[in-house]
């Protein structure tokens, strides 16, 4: 080991030696040898030598970069294209070309004058391109309108029309002019969403949420009462009884910091009726057919002129519109739009736009008589167990225009729509027999004619003889309250004053003469007209207004003794009004 570490030391030493003696100091003198210049883009050389020690190098010579002029364009650029330009190199002579943008619009303008509604403004438009651009110019004028002025004057029966319209574009703008109606209008004048939290200011507003609720089935509202003196108890009893709307429902309410009001409401019919206890419908000579003009394309029904319109998806929905005389928007598919398609159908075929309004109501009257039964069965069925029935179909319009088969609700309910539909007001009237209130409640009409009220009860109308067949009468047609307080009175509608008695039988017509009978010779040529129709399961009503003596019964007799006709026939008799069956 201390051998091999002398022997490296040695040779250390020993090469120290030579480097030393192999140096020896000289003062360059360099030539340059060779060179290669640089250029604009590459770099060149330059070796040396020194002639005394032949010591050579090399030095770098950089390039410098292209000496550029000024650019040239030689291509304008624009909206959809590059333009080109160029420089040129004062060393090299090297050309530098250049494509940029250079946005150039070459714009057309077209100035928008402002107008009542809407601000002025500029519209720029490149012919190039077709980019646009907006600048405003001028506000808004804001509409100048002339005075009101009364398109529709409100009535006792409808609201009115006040319109005005703008002098410089036209613009409409319309206002309702209330009536002194005979029925509430609020719940389809205002537009409530009685899904949110509604706040209320006064016991009329909260009516109309409540009212409106219950015209859509609304099963949940939420009111905010800012009312004075607000109890709880009083006023939920009072939304029920003052309620517009009649429905069959459950409620529960409560009330902290709002009023919460739950209600539950019964299905809707789904149970046709059946055919036990249908009964013959037998012809009359007092029926009036009129040959229709309407297709069955024909649409132009007096309610599509309404000022009103409202959203309906129940037949008992349909029902309330058409009675406030606002035109009914079924929902699609719905049971509304099947029954308010079947109603207008009905009214293609028995209404003709050249009839008054009595032959209108009339011809609705006797078409309800005359196609729809009285279902006995649920009667029967009402008096066993009123509260399981509301699944009848005998109870709405289903009834009625599907079935053909109702109770007095139906019945009322189908002739209130036909009337409205032709633009007759008419309401439905609910009351009870007058010499037993506490027994079952019956349905019936009020109708607007030529100026006045008169009752209607369709169902009464439609006489059940021997339990086996229906007849057509009037002894309930466009009557006085009086009239009919004799048998049955009302709860429901008592605003609407039915003072009068129409002149029915006078106002029926077979070839030139009436059913209104005045004489003895009369009454012979009136049954003569109806042996003529060879009255197998046919009859005939008339009102009597000569002085018959002890019997018309006799009277009759001697008319078919004149006639020479088998006097074969059974009668009923009321009031003056007699009606033969054969």
């Amino acid at each position: 080991m201390k051998i091999f570490k002398f022997i490296c030391l040695f040779a250390s030493i020993s090469l120290f030696s030579l480097n030393f003696l192999n140096c020896e100091k000289c003062d360059h003198n360099f030539e340059i040898i060779e060179q290669l210049d640089a250029t604009c883009t590459k770099s060149g050389y330059q070796k040396q030598k020194c002639t005394l020690c032949d010591k050579e190098k090399t030095i770098p010579l950089l390039s410098s970069g292209h000496n550029y002029n000024e650019y040239v364009i030689i291509e304008e650029g624009n909206c959809i294209k590059d333009g080109i330009k160029t420089r040129e190199c004062l060393t090299c002579h090297f050309v530098d070309t250049v494509k940029f943008q250079n946005i150039v619009h070459d714009y057309k303008f077209e100035k928008v004058e402002p107008t009542c509604t809407c601000d002025g403004y500029v519209i720029n438009t490149c012919k190039l391109c077709g980019e646009t651009s907006e600048e405003k110019e001028g506000t808004a004028l804001g509409h100048s309108f002339n005075d009101w002025v009364v398109k529709i004057n409100p009535t006792s029966i409808n609201d009115g029309l006040e319109i005005r319209n703008c002098s410089t574009c036209g613009y409409e703008e319309t206002k309702i002019l209330p009536s002194t109606s005979y029925i509430d209008l609020n719940v389809i004048r205002e537009n409530i969403d009685v899904n949110k939290v509604i706040t209320c200011e006064s016991l009329d507003e909260l009516q109309l949420i409540f009212d409106t609720a219950i015209l859509n089935n609304v099963t949940r509202i939420e009111v905010d009462v800012n009312i004075t003196d607000f109890d709880f108890d009083i006023i939920l009893t009072k939304l029920v009884d003052d309620c517009s709307i009649e429905s069959a429902y459950k409620i529960q309410a409560s009330y902290l910091k709002t009023l919460v009001i739950n209600l539950e409401y019964k299905d809707v019919a789904t149970t046709p009726a059946s055919n036990i206890d249908a009964y013959t419908q037998y012809n009359s000579a007092n029926y009036t057919s009129y040959t229709s003009i309407r297709n069955e394309e024909f649409n132009d029904f007096a309610i599509y002129q309404s000022i009103y319109s409202y959203n309906v998806s129940t037949s008992d929905q349909l029902f309330y519109v058409l009675e406030r005389g606002a035109l009914p928007i079924p929902e699609e598919n719905s049971s509304a739009e099947k029954i308010f398609e079947l109603a207008k159908n009905v009214l293609r075929n028995i209404i003709d736009d050249n009839m008054t309004d009595f032959e209108k109501i009339k011809a609705i009257h006797d078409y309800i008589i005359l196609n729809v039964t009285y279902d006995n069965e649920l009667l029967n069925l009402t008096y066993q167990n009123p509260s399981s029935v509301s699944k009848y179909n005998g109870f709405y319009l289903e009834g009625v225009f599907i079935d053909k088969r109702a109770v007095c609700e139906g019945i009322s309910k189908a002739f209130s729509v036909l009337c409205n539909i032709e633009g007759i007001p008419c309401v439905q009237v609910v009351g009870y027999q007058t010499n037993n209130p506490n027994g079952l409640g019956h349905a019936w009409n009020k109708v607007y004619l030529n100026g006045k009220w008169y009752i209607v009860d369709t169902t009464s109308d439609g006489i059940i003889v021997n339990n086996s067949f229906e007849v057509l009468s009037y002894q309930y047609f466009l009557i006085s309250e009086e009239r009919m307080n004799e048998k049955y009175t009302g709860s429901t509608r008592n605003n609407i004053t039915c003072d009068n008695s129409y002149e029915t039988y006078k106002n029926i017509y077979y070839s030139n003469n009436d059913f209104y009978i005045e004489s003895f010779d009369e009454l012979v040529e009136t049954l003569k007209y109806y042996e003529n129709l060879n009255p197998q399961n046919y009859t005939i009503e008339l009102k009597i207004g000569f002085n018959y003596g002890s019997s018309i019964i006799d009277e009759i007799q001697n008319a078919y003794n004149v006639l020479r006709l088998p006097a074969s026939f059974s009668h009923i008799i009321n009031n003056d009004i007699l009606m033969v069956i054969k």
